[in-house]
């Protein structure tokens, strides 16, 4: 963390320490730690705000859930959402230990799995609507 003069305080008062303006200036001086995803080391994902990790999280489920987990089940999310102004957030978040049930308290969207079967012809058939698209035949 930088050491802060006597104005950057002034500022501090003038602003709402709260404001979306006032974060947005703390990141952009680097003041703020953004959170880092990493997996074995090697960073592959990061947010600096509480829509920026609702994404994250979204993208990264699909492509390393075990990631998102880990952080999820050390307290590394909820503990960040609190030092970055998001009490509400963190609350909502303690003691869950799913991704699916973190995208459910965090209001984010979740795509229904859609299934392939393959019928007798070998071709994949989307499950997910009302008719299978495979033909029985009948004995005449």
């Amino acid at each position: 963390m930088r050491i802060l003069n006597f104005p950057f305080l002034i500022l501090c008062y003038i602003l709402d320490l709260q404001s979306v303006t006032f974060k947005s200036i703390l990141y952009y001086i680097d003041i703020m730690d953004k959170f880092y995803f990493k997996s074995y080391g090697i960073e592959i994902g990061s947010a600096s705000d509480l829509k920026e990790l609702k994404r994250e999280i979204k993208r990264l489920s699909e492509i390393d859930s075990l990631c998102v987990e880990y952080h999820l089940k050390e307290g590394h999310l909820s503990s960040w959402l609190l030092y970055i102004g998001e009490p509400e957030a963190s609350e909502k978040i303690k003691g869950v230990r799913t991704i699916n049930e973190l995208k459910k308290q965090l209001g984010i969207e979740t795509k229904p799995a859609v299934k392939s079967v393959k019928n007798s012809t070998g071709s994949g058939v989307n499950k997910s609507s009302k008719s299978t698209g495979v033909k029985k035949k009948t004995k005449k």
